[in-house]
């Protein structure tokens, strides 16, 4: 799920929107489009215009909350884009239903889930990230640590981290909208009240 985390910190996909991408070679239309100048990459594009069945046996993957091309952050393209890469090998030794072309898939070779999404996030969280916290030198990151035996950490995290480094990146409110793909503005002014206590 690496790859999946990725989309939603560095472009700000809500959990189960990362469950409707498609792959680049996807017969119902590329899930991804890379603008290149030679062989820079300026621009990824994310193709949520349409909540697509995603499976030969008809289970909805995840919701759409606002059909879009969302895009993602341009501070974030190189290392989305070795993340990409990453996850190209990891899909190429996979089997999956080539008639969907999921982006993440099951054991089965299914579109990934939601909740299959969810259950996997929750399961590195507890069995790897809480540890490599605890074990940590910094005194703060243990602290972080031991706050993830009382409180859960969901998929949802990464957006609200995306959120905040569009605001302390300067964003202004239009702007935050914009790349959080929100449909009004309420949600990005929220993050601006609260720009002291983030920079904090």
């Amino acid at each position: 799920i690496a790859f999946a985390i990725c989309l939603q910190a560095f472009s700000g996909l809500r959990a189960g929107e990362v469950c409707n991408v498609r792959q680049e070679s996807a017969p119902m239309g590329s899930g991804l489009t890379f603008t290149r100048i030679e062989s820079r990459i300026i621009k990824v594009e994310i193709d949520l215009t349409h909540e697509l069945m995603m499976r030969s046996d008809g289970v909805v993957c995840g919701k759409i909350k606002k059909e879009r091309i969302q895009c993602v952050y341009p501070l974030f393209l190189e290392s989305f884009a070795f993340a990409y890469e990453q996850h190209k090998r990891f899909l190429s030794a996979r089997t999956f239903e080539k008639k969907y072309c999921p982006m993440f898939i099951n054991n089965c070779g299914m579109a990934m889930t939601y909740d299959d999404y969810a259950r996997r996030f929750k399961s590195l969280v507890d069995n790897h990230f809480r540890a490599a916290l605890l074990e940590c030198d910094d005194p703060e990151c243990r602290i972080y640590g031991q706050l993830l035996y009382e409180n859960s950490l969901t998929p949802h995290a990464l957006r609200h981290w995306f959120s905040v480094q569009l605001t302390l990146k300067g964003e202004d409110i239009a702007q935050i909208q914009y790349w959080r793909g929100d449909k009004s503005p309420g949600s990005a002014f929220t993050y601006l009240q609260n720009k002291g206590d983030l920079i904090k």
